[in-house]
């Protein structure tokens, strides 16, 4: 997009804004009104967006695309280490639903399942 708008810039020129060139004290001006060229707006394009993409193709070619695998393979390594926490995460997550699911399922050790209890009798 920054080659595109260098482009331009270079050829028939940018939207230099202002409008129609209209005040309080001067009528528009008829060539203006005529040969005005997209705004970044009617682009869709916001001017953030446009600064950062003129700035990166002002970045010699080559020496973007070594910057460019550099961001790839920090990314690559990136991912493989969140990839690892993730696929620890779930051994841990699954361990815990299996312990919790054994614990469930164990019958309980109440009194009477464990002939511990007492007959309850009252004594007078």
């Amino acid at each position: 997009m920054g080659e595109l708008i260098r482009a331009q810039k270079e050829t028939v020129g940018l939207n230099r804004g202002g409008g129609t060139g209209a005040n309080q004290h001067r009528a528009a001006s008829a060539s203006r009104e005529l040969a005005a060229t997209p705004t970044l707006a009617e682009a869709g394009i916001d001017r953030k967006l446009s600064s950062r993409a003129q700035k990166l193709s002002a970045i010699p070619e080559a020496e973007f695309v070594g910057l460019l695998g550099e961001w790839r393979e920090r990314i690559g390594r990136e991912n493989e280490r969140i990839t690892t926490n993730l696929l620890r995460a779930v051994e841990v997550s699954s361990s815990i639903a299996l312990i919790t699911r054994r614990h469930v399922a164990a019958p309980s050790r109440s009194p009477e399942t464990t002939g511990l209890a007492e007959p309850l009798e009252t004594a007078h």
